[in-house]
């Protein structure tokens, strides 16, 4: 049985080399049955000092989110993982209960979004990825194709990292009982 893995990162930018605030994971498998959970908020300091960058466009939206959602990001770095603490963590999580982290599908809300930040976040903290980038997957363009299939009631903060991935995979899981193959390939 296959496995995936959803992950949400909450950014200051919508580039690969922007600053990433947190990372939240759900591990699931094609059955829908979720295994476990993963976040991490990420020192910003971490990546500036990785040359990672900030855009004024995305912190003027974060500025008009809730407070809760803005909780994560202001919280001293010190209580932080660097970025490649949390990388590593990550790592260690999927090693810990995936029953194979490589051939895990990986899917981001976008093709080019949070799948493309982890692997070059990734490189430039000198670890390797822990799946293969070929088991990327894009759960934007699945829940694209099956509009008709609406996501149950939200539940959590919008903008949370460890939320919008739970929301996400409860979406995609939905969308594979209707079509099962989604999540097979």
């Amino acid at each position: 049985m296959k496995e995936h893995l959803m992950i949400d990162l909450e950014t200051l930018g919508t580039v690969s080399n922007t600053v990433i605030t947190s990372i939240g994971a759900v591990l699931f498998d094609s059955n829908g049955r979720v295994i476990d959970e993963f976040h991490s908020d990420v020192s910003m300091a971490s990546c500036v000092d990785l040359g990672m960058k900030i855009d004024p466009a995305t912190m003027s939206w974060w500025m008009g989110q809730s407070k809760v959602a803005q909780a994560h990001i202001v919280l001293p770095d010190e209580t932080k993982r660097t970025l490649g603490e949390a990388l590593l963590h990550l790592s260690d999580f999927l090693h810990e209960v995936a029953a194979d982290p490589s051939e895990t599908r990986v899917w981001g809300n976008g093709a080019s979004f949070d799948n493309s930040m982890m692997q070059y976040s990734y490189k430039l903290v000198g670890e390797e990825l822990p799946w293969k980038f070929w088991n990327d997957r894009c759960f934007r363009t699945v829940k694209n194709i099956c509009g008709h299939i609406k996501p149950d009631p939200r539940l959590g903060t919008h903008h949370d990292a460890l939320d919008d991935a739970k929301h996400q995979a409860s979406h995609l899981i939905k969308i594979s009982r209707a079509y099962p193959n989604v999540l097979d390939t």
